[in-house]
């Protein structure tokens, strides 16, 4: 994209973003091409005139908050790994370990079906004070639900063998 036709592109809206100019900035790849946004509701965002064009980006991100698709911000945590096992345990066929849980009838509860129910009812690893928690069911044959699941420290989970 040449020099002019940014310039013919300044003052120009596609969705809740208008092109305020090009940036200075060259974030990751030098070959992509950054704009300075207004967004409708006052925000300043950089992002990339090639997203911006074509559909890709449609506000600064406060979109997705108004719909409530806001992240939690844990996804590279324990936490969320400890809670990704359980589920693919109980619910994904595909999951290794699906034959020992979810197929011999081993489920979550209802609350459990998102990670802020989860996190609501058994709090993170980081606040029980133990070295490396993992969750333990109280009962191994019952559901991963809080009246069952403790935090315990992952060398005496390792002993609870078959």
């Amino acid at each position: 994209m040449g020099r002019n036709n940014i310039d013919g592109l300044i003052g120009k809206k596609i969705n809740k973003l208008t092109l305020l100019r090009e940036s200075e900035i060259r974030l990751h790849q030098k070959t992509k091409r950054y704009g300075v946004f207004l967004c409708d509701c006052g925000n300043e965002t950089i992002q990339t005139i090639f997203d911006w064009t074509n559909g890709g980006s449609k506000s600064c991100g406060c979109l997705k908050k108004l719909n409530g698709k806001k992240t939690h911000g844990l996804s590279s945590t324990g936490d969320y790994k400890s809670y990704m096992g359980i589920k693919g345990r109980c619910l994904n066929k595909s999951h290794g370990d699906y034959k020992n849980y979810g197929a011999k009838g081993v489920t979550l509860c209802e609350k459990w079906l998102t990670f802020e129910g989860f996190v609501s009812d058994m709090g993170l690893r980081a606040d029980t004070g133990l070295k490396d928690p993992t969750i333990e069911r109280i009962d191994v044959t019952g559901n991963y639900e809080k009246s069952n699941c403790i935090w315990i420290e992952r060398s005496l989970q390792a002993k609870n063998k078959r």
